[in-house]
């Protein structure tokens, strides 16, 4: 089977497709992947189409499906408050040989969704 997917220009310079249209050969897999590169912050909906015929087009498109292509773009929003010694690091101070200090560096997410460190 042949296919082409329509409405990939519509998708704009954030978007892109490791590939448009392809040949499908009879029981095998094909994956295309679609890539996105945020450049602003805000959702985006978009529609495409994947068109389907035979390979040479006898036919005409047999079946054609539309695939909502939707993303949300968010700034990470955190605040990070520590003792800074005097170059912005974190500062223990003078410690003995086997003595233990602790400091506390406390991490508050802003933001509108939960967010991961490591």
């Amino acid at each position: 089977m042949a296919w082409h997917l329509s409405g990939l220009d519509d998708l704009g310079d954030e978007f892109s497709a490791s590939q448009g249209r392809g040949i499908v050969g009879p029981r095998t897999d094909f994956e295309v992947k679609l890539d996105f590169k945020a450049e602003k912050i805000g959702i985006t909906n978009k529609m495409i189409q994947l068109e389907v015929s035979d390979t040479e087009n006898i036919l005409g498109i047999v079946q054609a499906e539309t695939i909502k292509v939707s993303v949300e773009v968010y700034d990470v929003n955190l605040s990070i408050n520590m003792p800074e010694g005097p170059d912005g690091s974190l500062e223990f101070g003078t410690i003995n040989v086997l003595d233990n200090k602790k400091q506390v560096l406390s991490l508050q997410n802003k933001g509108l969704y939960d967010i991961e460190y490591r």
